[in-house]
């Protein structure tokens, strides 16, 4: 089915009052011109927004961020190298 152009609810699934199909606002070509930075932001009873998306690495807490995924990351590795009951 084509999300952006047309949504039919299934028969099975009650329609709401007045509802019978939804438009999406903008093509899949313009989807896909979006910059990296920028999202939709789809949300059930709200209009599309967009947003605009700053990786993590470029955020104020970057460091402690980068640290905690770090410690995490030598964690998991040790469970993996020493799983329980072995000899």
């Amino acid at each position: 089915m084509d999300f952006a152009s047309e949504y039919r609810m299934p028969s099975a699934i009650p329609r709401p009052r007045g509802l019978t199909q939804r438009h999406f606002p903008v093509s899949r070509s313009q989807i896909s011109a979006l910059p990296k930075w920028q999202g939709l932001l789809l949300v059930t009873g709200r209009p599309v927004a967009m947003v605009s998306m700053v990786p993590w690495f470029r955020r104020p807490r970057a460091d402690e961020i980068a640290a905690a995924h770090e410690s995490a990351l030598l964690a998991l590795t040790a469970r993996a190298n020493n799983p329980v009951g072995a000899p």
